[in-house]
């Protein structure tokens, strides 16, 4: 029994490592990003085409468009200097958590970030994400996707052209559909996140977990 408790507890310190949030949107944050009070928008396809849960976003459309939200914050408060939010895009993926509805053709949709290279440059990368092997279950399924390995890029609407290359400075998060697509995409997302990569035990916690179990063993 206490053997049990040592493991239980020190894989728990392993799994206390992985999945620190970075940047997540979702429900929460679209129509009105909570962290900075901006409010969300929709466009082409998507305008009208999202619905707010209360613990998801759904989204059927059948026509390239988007929705995001800014996540710039003001640094120092009421300044009025707003602030990309930083990440280390070797350290870091994508995760989208979705379940497939009744009715979706679609084999894939889009994350996009725009990323701000200051000076008043920034450029927007589009990363696809496959649908392809997600179950049409009625259930959610993560699928992950690699921050540093873009599909698409192009200088932001308004911005000049950045240096091109992903090194945010994160300014806004969308979901798109698949540019010229008509197949449809009726989708439930719990989230779609920028998040810490997982790793992988450590040597040094499996030496701990061998560690307590000696030490168990002797005590018997």
């Amino acid at each position: 029994m206490m053997l049990r408790l040592a493991l239980t507890g020190l894989l728990a310190m392993a799994g206390a490592q992985a999945h620190a949030v970075t940047i997540t949107f979702d429900e929460t944050a679209y129509p009105t990003n909570a962290i900075n009070g901006f409010g969300g928008f929709a466009f082409g396809g998507l305008s009208g085409a999202v619905t707010n849960g209360p613990t998801s976003l759904t989204i059927d459309a059948n026509s390239f468009g988007g929705a995001g939200v800014d996540f710039v914050l003001e640094s120092p408060p009421t300044s009025g200097m707003f602030v990309p939010q930083n990440f280390d895009p070797n350290t870091h993926q994508w995760e989208l958590r979705v379940k497939l509805l009744s009715g979706n053709t679609a084999s894939g949709l889009n994350a996009v970030l725009i990323d701000d290279d200051g000076a008043g440059a920034a450029e927007e990368f589009q990363f696809g994400f496959s649908l392809a092997g997600v179950p049409a279950d009625g259930q959610f399924h993560v699928v992950t996707r690699d921050v540093t390995s873009f599909g698409f890029t192009q200088t932001a609407f308004g911005f000049t052209a950045g240096n091109g290359v992903v090194d945010p400075g994160l300014r806004q998060i969308q979901i798109q559909t698949q540019f010229g697509s008509t197949d449809r995409l009726n989708v439930e997302v719990d989230y779609l996140r920028i998040t810490d990569i997982v790793p992988e035990p450590t040597s040094a916690i499996l030496g701990l977990v061998a560690t307590a179990g000696l030490a168990t063993l002797r005590r018997r």
